[in-house]
């Protein structure tokens, strides 16, 4: 049996810059849940301090912040809802076009914006599952 992506999500790590300057997330494909948590960079070996997270939501217009403190382990935050019924997909990536070759418009309900809650950068693991 294969496994798919509600069982292996789709995982990445991002840059987030310090306090102030956001960086964009989208999904990278067609997802129903995304689950977000502040991380080492992938090649870290040694301690890691979490700065904490400051993060808008495009379904929001990017106008509410919404903080996750800096904490060991760090929580977590998502976007979608992990036992959506099927076919309710929340990421849809630029770029896609339907069957007749017109453009499907970049679900925001899948898009965050995301900064560090001090004036030191950090990294976030974003998991997508279908």
């Amino acid at each position: 049996m294969a496994l798919n992506t509600q069982q292996v999500p789709r995982r990445k790590i991002y840059v987030v810059p310090a306090n102030g300057t956001y960086v964009t997330i989208s999904a990278t494909g067609i997802c129903r849940y995304m689950l977000f948590q502040e991380c080492p960079p992938g090649t870290y070996s040694g301690t890691f301090t979490a700065q904490g997270l400051i993060y808008q939501r495009g379904d929001e217009s990017y106008v509410n912040n919404y903080a996750v403190p800096a904490l060991s382990p760090a929580p977590t935050f998502d976007v979608g809802e992990r036992d959506a019924k099927r076919y309710r997909e929340i990421g849809i990536p630029s770029g896609m076009t339907d069957p007749a070759g017109q453009s499907i418009a970049q679900s925001e309900q899948s898009t965050v914006k995301v900064t560090s809650a001090t004036s030191t950068g950090t990294n976030i693991l974003v998991l997508e599952y279908n």
